[in-house]
């Protein structure tokens, strides 16, 4: 599970397709639990840094369909040239319910 979630990463692929398997960091931290998050686990994706892993992921977006792209200071041609910082041991990982991305126009009004 930690290298399937050194992979997902890094290259934006979900692991949780066809069963529930949580995203775990090289020192047994979970880092997505797929319980927990049932409602979300399509399209698993994030940035991260571990470095026991050399995993230094600063831009991410799922192979999927690439709908959402999150970077850290601001997006990059490739993850190498993105100057951003991440410290070790930190994550931000999302996933969607499987919906069409759209809002209801009420729905962005409300907030």
């Amino acid at each position: 599970q930690k290298i399937e979630t050194y992979l997902s990463i890094k290259y934006g692929i979900t692991i949780n397709n066809i069963s529930e398997k949580n995203y775990i960091s090289s020192s047994d931290q979970i880092l997505w639990d797929s319980k927990k998050n049932k409602n979300y686990n399509f399209r698993i994706t994030g940035i991260g840094r571990d470095d026991a892993f050399e995993l230094y992921q600063k831009q991410s977006t799922n192979s999927n369909e690439g709908n959402v792209t999150v970077a850290i200071d601001s997006l990059k041609l490739t993850n190498n040239f993105n100057t951003g910082t991440i410290e070790n041991g930190n994550f931000l990982l999302w996933g969607d319910n499987n919906q069409a991305l759209t809002f209801k126009e009420a729905d962005l009004l409300s907030q």
